[in-house]
């Protein structure tokens, strides 16, 4: 063919890697994140610079032969797979992605590679539980370097004071590096060494002397046995005696009475740690991965174009960059394989890098070094995860993937017998919720509906965690099912099983569906369909490991535990969305007007939102996204009281989610145990105050799934780390790539299209990159094939990588020209815009101390003050909130030092309204254009107030100075218009078009009392600096008897709804129905827990105020248990001077546990 004048060269040029500065330009264009261009519009690119006079454009054939080029020589390849259900999809190359972060210099400072003791404290992937003490030690993290040597798990070492311990972790604690090791013991004629699993210490690693290698040549001067002769390792407890480091001579394995040493089988003990052989002298690290799968529409418009996309990000990188864009890698997507027979792909060339390590240039040790991959969690809304765990989904009876919680009548073995037939209708049932799913409830004869027990064992199996799924039990079902599939009748059986266990592999489906077709299949013998069952396992993959899901071959990965709550669907998306629906649906228009005008006055001050827009919250309240329901659930408690249709119980709700959404959006954590016992509190309290509610809701899956977030904050950190809004917000890149292609292969499209993106990312990064020998063009490195019947990577990277000489291996960097292309006029805008869409200012102001971010720079406006010895700023850059003008008078939080015997100690924060802000001239904080003092007006703290569960805080007339190093944030408060009765008034100027018009509209006008305010305790933002302030928790109350109550209710309203259908159905209204309506609250609404109308709970409570005495707990002074009064509450729907019927009071009885 005809060859392009431009050609890519190997030598350094001023454009390298390019070969001129038009197609180095033009190939960063096409390749801009979220930017990506069609053919069409590339043209026009093309003409608009021949129209500007561009000279030496060239042409689009040469544009993709470079693109092409540079793609094979230093990007990232598309791998193609054929899937084991016949879908062709591509992957991109994953050693070649993690060997460019390495190589990266914005990426590799920030990244971390052992894992962290830190005592309380957790705040990154690296100090939780899963890192730290759980990761197989050759994936957490397998060598150390000290003073040049190398130490490695499961090798023998020798310490300062002459003993030998076997280290098996390795971590760090505050600037130590330290290594959990157990002690090694020799035998009694001294022919080897026997390690003590149960004699653990901790070794300093400035400890060590020497190492494995060293102790084969030195072990007979110090008249020890090898390192290389361990006998076995012994789990008696025998030699507690010993000093837990000197384990010498003194205890030999004759002296343990338990009898037997089992075998060492960690490590080969004549080779040591295999990682050591293959490292050849270089460091290895670990790098564990957020694994992350969900789909999304491939489409602009509303028709659904589903794609299913892998991506993943660096554990190691701090929370504050891991969900950046730029730390975002795309792997893999599809619209037609499933999940799991893409993530086949995946595992086979990860398991391929964990064989032999990643070749990648450090990028900060100036060397080759071996990278070892793993998968710390995998993320994804509640159905991904479910299916990713190999579970039925949230509309099994058994619906939760970590546990095994029923919704079913429970046995005593809490399982169901494997002949009971499945109760698929209950699992249906379960999950819908409207008019629909009472009419196809009330439509079925044959089934019944559901007794008060098994309503009041539903609730209480919801509200608690059951026995928790193992790894080991879920593999020997799904072997079990996989055998019963192969006999004659064994598809009842298996839909069973998969009912009585909750457990269904849909990768395993897929062949257990065609074995059923096979055993099903008419005018065949038994004989005939055995025979064919026979020939077709011959034809199953993975048939050792019963064709089960990719997902069991990721080493140590338990899916059942490893796929953490994601509090972005369950939450936001979950409690917050039901609720809010619901509240909404209760409301007629007056009381929505006066909602909207409460939303829209909301002072949003510390919340880092802008002003909300009340219409669209309420109007479109079935349209909001995840951004929306974190301002609601910021702002309901204070703007949902008295309005007719709202029921005091469910403003309580709303009082319980702020107690409970600032302690999951906590980006830090100070002591974890204290945090814990506050969060399982919270959510108690949260579950209570919904039982109270209704009972209704305890069909929602989400509201069990919560139960386990505590657990998953242990093992990997602060909620925020393993959340999904970076991974959704990725979805708009992917749909980008898709919607400019030809829809005809989307899966290699995409693919390449991400790829070129990352060598566009990683070039203009500075990132360092291997560049072959290139002869016209092309690339002229020789490849050596390995031997016949060898294993071959599928991974063009690992391939190459195998075959480098690290010693004679240069690495390159972009030329001069073109790092000057983003250098050169840096306060251009252009250049800006530019840097942004490339992601490239990742992180440039978070790299600075926050001593330099905290709100100091006082903007122009300065006026003078007293005999011009200060200024008084008009603007003031408070943290990370923005600019705030001095006038508005934010809240803020401040610590102000107390001098005591000449030092100074901080004391507790505190809580000011921020009145002026001081610079002094001639000053240090001058020349920085920095503040130095705050003057603020100081407040009373009164007790938690009743109605928000919040501290209630009133103005004094006392002021305070304070430096503006003792600031610590920006609090939002609200006006206290519970108690003040703040009316509506017509005040607020309507804008259009950017213009002041002569209408007004409602806002909140809170009279002669601005002094009366509440601290807003459920904000997100800055919620681990608020702590301090938080109110405790509400004390836990009798749950049984909440549940108890709250299904005899719910149980009683029963009769009404049925007549109320009835009703409906004959078009015969009651002859009362209006009066009936004015009692009512309409509870139609399709993410509530009913869609029928029932009465509210607001009706049928007395006015009096018994409910709410504090030492009457939940009930009130009035409501005793059930079981030992007569008179029934007086919000039961019973007459409150009736008596309660004795077969009630039987059935409670027999209910009590």
């Amino acid at each position: 063919g005809i060859q392009p004048k431009r050609t890519i060269t190997d030598e350094d040029t001023p454009w390298f890697p390019w070969p001129d500065r038009e197609t180095c330009v033009l190939d960063i264009l096409r390749h801009v994140p979220r930017c990506a261009f069609s053919d069409r519009q590339n043209a026009v690119i093309h003409w608009a610079l021949s129209a500007l006079g561009v000279k030496d454009i060239p042409s689009e054939y040469t544009m993709q032969h470079i693109s092409k080029t540079l793609q094979s020589l230093c990007g990232v390849s598309s791998i193609r797979y054929k899937g084991v259900m016949g879908h062709i999809y591509y992957v991109n190359d994953f050693a070649a992605i993690i060997a460019q972060e390495m190589a990266n210099p914005r990426v590799r400072p920030r990244l971390r590679f052992l894992p962290e003791d830190a005592g309380k404290k957790l705040s990154e992937a690296w100090q939780g539980a899963r890192w730290r003490d759980e990761l197989d030690p050759n994936l957490a993290g397998p060598m150390v370097r000290v003073h040049g040597v190398d130490y490695y798990v499961y090798e023998p070492a020798m310490l300062r004071d002459g003993s030998l311990c076997m280290p098996y972790r390795w971590f760090t604690r505050g600037p130590r590096t330290l290594a959990k090791a157990w002690g090694l013991s020799m035998t009694s004629d001294r022919s080897g060494w026997v390690v003590c699993k149960h004699v653990e210490f901790e070794v300093d690693c400035s400890d060590l002397l020497s190492s494995t290698p060293t102790l084969l040549h030195t072990a007979q001067y110090y008249n020890i046995p090898s390192p290389s002769k361990i006998i076995g390792m012994s789990p008696s407890p025998s030699l507690r005696r010993c000093r837990p480091i000197l384990l010498m001579a003194s205890a030999g394995v004759q002296e343990r009475p338990s009898g037997g040493i089992h075998p060492w089988t960690l490590t080969d003990p004549r080779e040591g740690n295999r990682w050591r052989k293959i490292a050849q002298g270089r460091k290895v690290v670990p790098f564990p991965v957020w694994l992350y799968c969900d789909d999304t529409s491939g489409n602009l418009s509303k028709k659904w174009n589903k794609h299913n996309s892998f991506l993943f990000t660096a554990a190691g990188l701090p929370r504050r960059f891991v969900h950046r864009e730029y730390n975002i890698h795309f792997l893999t997507t599809s619209n037609i394989a499933p999940p799991l027979e893409m993530l086949d792909g995946i595992v086979e060339q990860l398991r391929d890098c964990q064989k032999s390590g990643i070749w990648a240039w450090d990028c900060e040790e100036r060397d080759m070094v071996l990278v070892i991959p793993s998968v710390l969690a995998m993320l994804g809304d509640n159905p991904m995860q479910s299916e990713i765990a190999c579970h039925v989904g949230l509309a099994g009876k058994l619906f939760c993937r970590v546990c095994n919680v029923s919704k079913g009548a429970p046995l005593p073995t809490e399982e169901m017998h494997a002949d009971e037939p499945p109760d698929i209708g209950d699992d249906v049932q379960s999950i819908q919720s409207g008019s629909e799913a009472e009419s196809e409830a009330a439509d079925k004869s044959s089934d019944p509906r559901e007794t008060m027990a098994e309503m009041v064992d539903r609730i209480r199996r919801f509200m608690s965690i059951a026995s928790l799924r193992t790894r080991t039990n879920t593999l020997q079902e799904l072997r079990s099912q996989f055998t019963t599939a192969q006999s004659i009748g064994g598809q009842a059986n298996v839909k069973r099983a998969r009912t009585r266990t909750g457990i269904r592999d849909a990768y395993q489906s897929f062949f257990i569906d065609r074995l059923f077709s096979l055993t099903t299949k008419r005018n065949r013998s038994r004989q005939e369909r055995l025979a064919d069952v026979a020939d077709y396992i011959r034809t199953v993959p993975w048939l050792d490991e019963s064709a089960t899901s990719p997902v069991w071959r990721i080493h140590d990965f338990d899916p059942h535990t490893d796929t953490p709550v994601e509090i972005l669907h369950v939450v936001l998306l979950g409690f917050i969305k039901y609720f809010w629906r619901d509240t909404i649906s209760r409301l007629k228009e007056p009381a929505k007007a006066t909602l909207i005008a409460r939303l829209s006055s909301f002072d949003v001050a510390g919340l880092g939102i802008a002003p909300l827009l009340g219409a669209t919250l309420v109007n479109y309240a079935k349209s909001l996204v995840g951004r929306d329901f974190r301002a609601i659930a910021q702002a309901a408690p204070f703007v949902l009281h008295n309005l007719d249709g709202i029921p005091d119980e469910l403003h309580r709700v709303w009082v319980a989610l702020g107690y409970l959404v600032p302690l999951i959006w906590q980006p830090e954590i100070d002591d974890l145990p204290i945090h814990t016992k506050r969060l399982e509190d919270a959510i108690n309290h949260f579950l209570n105050s919904t039982c109270n509610l209704t009972p209704r809701w305890f069909n929602k899956p989400k509201f069990h799934i919560i139960l386990h977030l505590p657990e998953h904050i242990r093992r990997f950190g602060p909620p925020m780390l393993f959340a999904t809004e970076g991974f959704e917000s990725f979805n708009a890149v992917i749909r980008s790539h898709s919607i400019h292609s030809n829809h005809r292969a989307p899966s290699r499209d995409i693919a390449l299209g991400m790829a070129h993106q990352n060598r566009i990312r990683h070039l203009l990064s500075h990132g360092s990159f291997y560049m072959p020998r290139v002869v016209d063009g092309k690339n002229d490195e020789i490849l050596v094939e390995p031997p016949a019947g060898t294993h071959t990577p599928r991974s063009p990277w690992l391939r190459r990588a195998a075959q480098l000489k690290p010693e004679r291996t240069v690495w390159r960097c972009i030329g001069p020209n073109v790092a000057a292309l983003f250098r050169e006029e840096l306060d251009n805008r252009f250049t800006k815009d530019v840097l942004h869409l490339l992601r490239l200012d990742m992180g440039a102001d978070l790299d600075r101390p926050s001593s330099e971010r905290i709100g100091l720079h006082v903007l122009p406006g300065i006026h003078a003050g007293i005999r011009s010895r200060c200024r008084i700023a008009t603007h003031i850059l408070l943290h990370e909130d923005g600019w705030y003008k001095a006038d508005d008078q934010p809240w803020v939080t401040y610590r102000k030092p107390v001098t005591t015997t000449g030092t100074h100690q901080p004391t507790a924060p505190s809580l000011g309204r921020l009145r002026e802000v001081i610079q002094l001239v001639g000053s240090k904080s001058e020349e920085l254009g920095r503040a130095d003092l705050l003057v603020l007006q100081k407040c009373q703290h009164l007790s938690v107030h009743p109605h928000y569960g919040m501290p209630h805080i009133r103005l004094q007339d006392e002021f305070v100075l304070i430096p503006m190093e003792a600031f610590i944030c920006v609090a939002n408060v609200q006006h206290n218009c519970y108690d003040r009765a703040c009316g509506l008034a017509n005040t607020r100027i309507v804008r259009q078009e950017h213009e002041d018009t002569a209408e007004r509209i409602a806002e909140v006008y809170h009279g002669e009392a601005p002094r009366d305010y509440i601290l807003n305790t459920a904000q997100m933002r800055n919620s681990a600096l608020i702590v301090p302030f938080y109110p405790p928790v509400p004390l836990a109350v009798d749950r049984e008897d909440l549940i108890l109550r709250a299904a005899l209710r719910e149980f009683s309203l029963r009769p009404r709804q049925r007549r109320l259908r009835a009703a409906q159905s004959t078009n015969a209204a009651p002859q009362d129905r209006s009066q009936h309506e004015a009692g009512t609250a309409t509870a139609q609404n399709t993410a509530g827990p009913s869609a029928i109308q029932v009465p509210a709970l607001a009706t049928m409570r007395p006015s009096s105020p018994a409910l709410h005495t504090p030492s009457s707990g939940v009930y009130g002074a009035g409501h005793p248990s059930p079981l030992h009064q007569a008179p029934f509450p007086s919000w039961s729907p019973y007459p409150s001077n009736s008596a309660m019927p004795l077969d009630r009071v039987a059935m409670l009885a027999s209910l009590r546990p």
